[in-house]
């Protein structure tokens, strides 16, 4: 067995070519497993600046899982997961094995547990990401895909994630993507208790979004949804629903976009910085995009603020426009209209907070301490099975031993008391061998 992880994040690629990456990939754990003979099981995080893939590998079955595997044997299983991921994102297979960073054994460790942490964030110290994480653990349990390994590994990374929460300052101050963009909204808008706000989308992130908008005082909050979920998440949230978009664009002040539905259909394309921009497949179509909020939106709702206001003065009360989402959903062409300010994800990676160095290593160390602690208790569990293995098969020599002593003659006590007197410190010097071994 081996623990191999794929990363795509926005470390190493701008937010359009991981945006394109992921594009259709939201069953991409079953598939994996399916389609994947080596493969038994799978968990796959997609958030709004990473998209990461889990593997529990069948290699070798004398190996645990954090030794380092042969290079040959990781590239097959990743090239078989970067075929599939081609094909679900309309990405060529060696553009999209290229964009992902390949880990193995206690390196996948290391990279989950700052992961849930926050310490690898586009926002260092956010909190949501760990909801995501758990999530993401969720939904391989939904689709029958996780295994033991994976369920130890993302059951301690969360653990690690609620340890270094309570002993640093590192998500004290409420760091989040979210909160961010507001800061970057606050200048446009009038005071917090009197913006009118329009969250669109129902997911996760909504729930979130809606939170940190409260945080800040507004109390005004309307959601729109274009699958019809925005009644039931209304409920859910105390706030109110809204069954055209145009009507509560009319309204808001701010609208925050986190639903992930917008986006291409068609040819795709991935951006590399060495690779530069490669088609995916000739004879498809031409390119279209669609957003759930698209610039003829804005227009129409100006419009209706305009007769709304009866004069010019409603036409020129601002507008701020929040895309979270990693697939678009707004227009990038609101940012070319007057009085509308739009802050995507680029913008909040580009006005990202310093966060304090000694508060980044009280969190390291802490991570560090969990990491020494996981990979040790799992390499004496490996221990464990080869010791049990090794104890049945002593066990069974020992057992034919006092046959043939009995057949010789000797009482069956007798018999035992001299295998066990000859075999058993034999047995323990291999067990403590075996031991030492594993925790090297």
């Amino acid at each position: 067995m081996a623990l191999i992880s794929m990363t795509a994040s926005h470390h190493e690629l701008d937010l359009e070519s991981l945006e394109q990456l992921t594009r259709g990939t939201h069953a991409m754990g079953k598939s994996i497993v399916t389609d994947c003979a080596r493969i038994n099981g799978s968990v796959v995080l997609s958030t709004c600046n990473r998209f990461e893939v889990y593997l529990d590998v069948d290699l070798d079955s004398s190996a645990h899982s954090l030794e380092r595997p042969d290079d040959k044997y990781v590239e097959h299983a990743v090239s078989g997961v970067a075929q599939l991921i081609s094909y679900a994102a309309n990405v060529e297979p060696a553009r999209a094995r290229h964009a992902f960073t390949v880990r193995t054994g206690e390196d996948v460790v290391t990279h989950l547990f700052k992961v849930a942490s926050g310490l690898d964030s586009l926002v260092v110290g956010e909190r949501e990401i760990a909801g995501q994480v758990r999530k993401s653990l969720q939904s391989a349990h939904a689709d029958q895909v996780t295994t033991g390994s994976l369920e130890r590994l993302f059951q301690r990374a969360l653990r690690t994630s609620k340890n270094i929460a309570s002993q640093t300052q590192l998500s004290a101050d409420g760091r989040s993507v979210v909160s961010v963009a507001l800061k970057l909204a606050e200048p446009t808008l009038p005071d917090w208790g009197s913006v009118s706000a329009l969250v669109v989308g129902t997911g996760a992130y909504a729930g979130a979004t809606v939170a940190a908008l409260r945080a800040h005082g507004v109390r005004d909050i309307s959601v729109y949804s274009g699958s019809g979920r925005a009644e039931a998440f209304a409920d859910s949230h105390q706030v109110v629903p809204v069954f055209e978009l145009t009507e509560g664009v009319a309204d808001a002040d701010l609208i925050l976009c986190c639903s992930g539905t917008g986006g291409r259909a068609g040819k795709s394309l991935i951006v590399d910085d060495t690779l530069g921009v490669v088609p995916a497949r000739e004879e498809e179509p031409h390119s279209t995009v669609s957003y759930v909020l698209d610039a003829a939106s804005i227009v129409a709702a100006r419009q209706a603020r305009t007769e709304q206001a009866a004069g010019l003065e409603g036409a020129q009360r601002r507008q701020v426009v929040v895309d979270l989402a990693l697939h678009r959903d707004a227009d990038p062409r609101i940012a070319d209209m007057d009085s509308v300010l739009l802050i995507d994800l680029s913008t909040v990676r580009a006005n990202v907070p310093d966060i304090g160095e000694d508060t980044v290593g009280h969190a390291e160390l802490v991570l560090h301490e969990s990491v020494e602690e996981y990979v040790e208790l799992e390499k004496l569990r490996a221990a464990d099975v080869v010791i049990t293995r090794l104890v049945e098969s002593f066990n069974q020599a020992k057992t034919q031993q006092i046959l043939e002593l009995v057949r010789d003659g000797f009482t069956e006590e007798d018999a035992k008391v001299r295998v066990n007197k000859a075999v058993n410190p034999e047995m323990h010097k291999l067990i403590m061998k075996v031991r030492s071994s594993f925790l090297r």
